[in-house]
């Protein structure tokens, strides 16, 4: 037996012919709809975006608080405090909709609840009004970022998200900010307005531009960089800082004008912004501050950072060389005023040993060279050749007018306690060794107790220590042979007037340390020559 199932229904001629106008009339709609002039709009064009904020403004309970609003070509979503629950976040979404789905589905959908997930946790802190945003801008300040970040192959916008700036550390809201997001067929990038569609700088990381960027080698970026610089900060003496690497020009300009205190900031394709560290609010304790004199951004040649950074490769012999940085700074006086000076580091590899190469800032020339310390040949200053030598350039370094407290000789290294002509009243500490030569170091951030017990009359100058000199040898061998100890070897000469062990003293000193296998010895000598005191050793004859 068959089954019998429901026959199809049959559409005649005769039932079609009432339906026919309707039909018509929904398809002439439905095409006129979607091929008018406002229907092919998106939201970033013409007043539709102010026309989705009034659609979703029927919606919204007074007072509309907002977190955050995100605009796109057919969607605009706005994130609202619920004002009969404060600590909650409803979204509405307005969709636009044209030809048989405008008359099936709604235009704005919510509220759906948000899940909030906040930097700056104080909800009221992130919010702002409606009335705040300037939605008239919108197709403006579209076009503008579209030209200004001129992606590779052309852009287009596709997003625009509102809301208010969020620092990290503190957690803090700033001011309302548009973050425009512009599409290229092969880069993207991202234009910052204010709350008014104000485009205040742009955000290039993503492009070619930017992933071929170099600018201790393109001499028309950094010279673009540097006009950004100096029409912003002006030529006036502001500046006791640049850094020019690979990516960006860091400096640090004076807070205001006469004030000593300053921020960091860096240039790049975005423009000139805070430093991380200021935009932070990190403040670096004192000890861990750079002191440096203030300088004009037109004290420096800037055409010859490209040239003096290809030099500085030449200078230091490294497998491969790279520069990290070049830096301009005039240091704070050490032994007298120091000049204005390009620095630039050559590194090998990415965190590999390197070196320094100084240049002066308007010729380029190289003034001094600081190799690796692989590369440093080893100095004895105990070496009867060296002391003498090492000796001539205190002399140099310090000059005729200066005053000295210390002056202690190893093998390796040297220290000078004295005051210099950049610090007539004051006695400070310089290192000298293979590679450094009256080097400040950091042994000056530390106060020794013994010293600043030392007055004027625990001072001598050069020509008091010169009566040394002409019989140095005679008084070293002398020292080694009045020891007497096995494998003896001078270690140590130390002039000096101030000792704890010599309270009464009033007279330069020097005292000769040995070392020898399992014991040591000293002998303290004056002017004359003649034992002012011997500890140690197995010395002949009467102590």
């Amino acid at each position: 037996m068959k089954a019998k199932f429901p026959s199809a229904p049959i559409f005649r001629s005769e039932y079609l012919r009432g339906w026919r106008p309707g039909l018509c009339l929904i398809l002439s709609t439905l095409s006129l709809s979607s091929c008018s002039p406002k229907a092919q709009l998106s939201l970033f064009q013409g007043t539709s975006s102010q026309e989705a904020v009034a659609k979703l403004s029927e919606k919204l309970k007074a007072p509309v608080r907002v977190l955050k609003i995100e605009i796109q070509p057919e969607t605009l979503s706005i994130q609202v405090q619920d004002p009969a629950a404060p600590t909650h976040v409803n979204e509405y979404t307005y969709r636009k909709i044209t030809g048989l789905l405008a008359m099936v589905l709604p235009a704005v959908v919510g509220p759906t609840p948000v899940r909030l997930n906040l930097i700056n946790p104080n909800l009221e802190e992130n919010l702002f009004d409606l009335g705040e945003v300037n939605f008239t801008a919108v197709p403006k300040t579209v076009e503008e970022a579209v030209l200004r970040v001129a992606l590779d192959g052309g852009g287009t916008a596709r997003s625009i998200q509102i809301q208010r700036r969020v620092g990290i550390l503190p957690p803090s809201s700033g001011d309302i900010e548009w973050n425009i997001s512009v599409a290229g067929p092969r880069e993207s990038a991202a234009a910052y307005a204010d709350g008014q569609g104000r485009i205040r700088r742009l955000n290039l990381d993503g492009t070619l531009r930017a992933q071929a960027l170099d600018y201790t080698k393109d001499p028309k970026a950094l010279t673009e960089a540097i006009t950004q610089i100096r029409d912003q900060f002006g030529s006036e003496p502001v500046f006791n800082h640049f850094s020019v690497s690979r990516l960006d020009v860091s400096f640090s300009a004076r807070v205001s004008k006469g004030s000593n205190e300053t921020r960091g900031y860096n240039c790049n394709l975005n423009g000139v912004r805070l430093g991380l560290n200021d935009a932070m609010n990190i403040k670096l304790p004192k000890t861990m501050e750079t002191k440096r004199e203030f300088f004009s951004i037109d004290d420096t040649d800037w055409s010859r950072v490209p040239a003096m950074c290809k030099i500085a490769l030449g200078k230091i012999n490294l497998p491969h060389p790279n520069i990290h940085s070049i830096e301009l700074e005039k240091p704070p006086p050490t032994l007298r005023e120091r000049p204005l000076r390009w620095r630039a580091q050559v590194i090998e590899g990415a965190m590999g040993e390197y070196g320094f190469v100084e240049f002066d800032p308007k010729s380029g020339q190289v003034t001094h060279v600081q190799l690796p310390d692989s590369q440093v040949k080893p100095v004895d200053f105990l070496d009867p050749s060296k002391t003498p030598e090492l000796l001539a350039n205190i002399k140099e370094d310090f000059g005729p007018a200066a005053r000295f407290q210390e002056i202690t000789i190893n093998r390796d290294r040297a220290w000078v306690k004295g005051t210099a002509p950049a610090h007539p009243g004051e006695v400070r500490q310089y290192d000298y060794n293979a590679a450094k030569r009256a080097d400040p170091g950091i042994a000056n951030s530390f106060k020794n107790p013994m010293d600043e017990k030392s007055g004027p009359q625990d001072l001598f100058g050069a020509a008091e220590f010169q009566v040394y000199e002409a019989r140095l040898g005679e008084l070293l061998q002398k020292t080694l042979d009045r020891l007497r100890l096995n494998e003896g070897k001078i270690d140590r000469l130390t002039f000096f007037k101030q000792s704890p062990f010599y309270p009464g003293n009033k007279k330069l000193l020097l005292e000769i340390r040995c070392q020898g296998k399992g014991d040591d010895g000293r002998i303290v000598y004056d002017p004359a020559g003649t034992e002012f005191d011997l500890v140690g050793g197995h010395p002949s004859g009467p102590v």
